[in-house]
């Protein structure tokens, strides 16, 4: 490994209102059950956005790697982990299992739990399997709350982004309609030809009586929401009672507050919060 034992990484410390920076810091030592990891390709998405301008909880350690997945090749493997995969290509997000001992993989090198890593065949390439953790599991963990409700339709808001796009064809796939909500009335048609039942324009002026008709001419209970701060609240009040919204995200940079909403009930899953009443 290069310059004596250092990489470069991307990084942040404690100090409130310093973001990210390019340091040059000490390769993670090995650890039993870790591998280190070349790393070769990463994502970036919301949640590294939340991170890494310290939007998440603080870390116990000091200074914090950015980065929450990735892909690369294994350097190293420690006590407990196989050598045959020294040399293997690996998708990696150290955050879907317990471990306080990551080293995050927007790093030259990464030390990540052996657990956390889903082995690339030769075929497959970093650039294009970085991102199987993050996005993925929170789709599944949508759907799978909607099927527990036996949801026939749900609200999808931010319906065009990856995760949304996404989303609506796993809808699909599931026999189950979305009402896609997107913030520009020239999307609509997109969203539509995308697979959406129906799409709306969070900026209408009337985008809040045109949700609470649609919702209760198809009886919707569900909706998923990445935007945070009063959207759920908003969602909720237009929607019929005994709903539910899975706040997965803080796009407003808010967190989900449905405070205005009496008799409101929180249920804390791994992927996502569920707001309902």
């Amino acid at each position: 490994m290069e310059k004596k034992g250092m990489m470069k990484a991307v990084v942040r410390d404690m100090k409130p209102g310093k973001g990210p920076y390019v340091a040059e810091i000490p390769i993670p030592k090995l650890l039993p059950n870790y591998v280190i990891v070349k790393m070769l390709a990463c994502p970036v998405n919301i949640s590294d956005e939340y991170s890494s301008n310290g939007q998440f909880e603080p870390t116990p350690y000091e200074p914090y790697v950015c980065g929450l997945e990735g892909a690369g090749i294994v350097a190293e493997v420690g006590e407990g982990v196989p050598k045959e995969i020294i040399g293997k290509k690996v998708s990696t997000c150290p955050m879907v299992v317990e471990s306080k001992d990551q080293v995050g993989m927007w790093s030259q090198y990464a030390r990540v739990p052996y657990s956390s890593c889903i082995i690339l065949d030769d075929l497959r390439s970093c650039e294009d399997f970085c991102d199987l953790f993050i996005n993925p599991l929170t789709i599944l963990a949508l759907i799978n709350y909607a099927k527990e409700r036996k949801a026939k339709t749900v609200v999808s808001m931010v319906a065009l982004s990856s995760l949304g796009k996404s989303l609506l064809k796993v809808c699909a796939h599931e026999n189950i309609d979305v009402i896609g909500v997107i913030r520009k009335e020239s999307d609509l048609k997109t969203l539509l030809d995308l697979g959406a039942k129906y799409a709306l324009n969070m900026e209408s002026p009337d985008f809040e009586k045109q949700l609470k008709e649609i919702v209760a001419k198809t009886d919707t209970h569900v909706a998923f929401d990445p935007i945070g701060g009063d959207m759920p609240a908003r969602l909720l009040r237009n929607m019929p009672d005994k709903s539910a919204v899975c706040a997965y995200g803080r796009l407003s940079g808010k967190q989900p507050d449905v405070s205005s909403i009496k008799a409101v009930s929180y249920t804390h899953l791994t992927l996502p919060t569920i707001c309902s009443v």
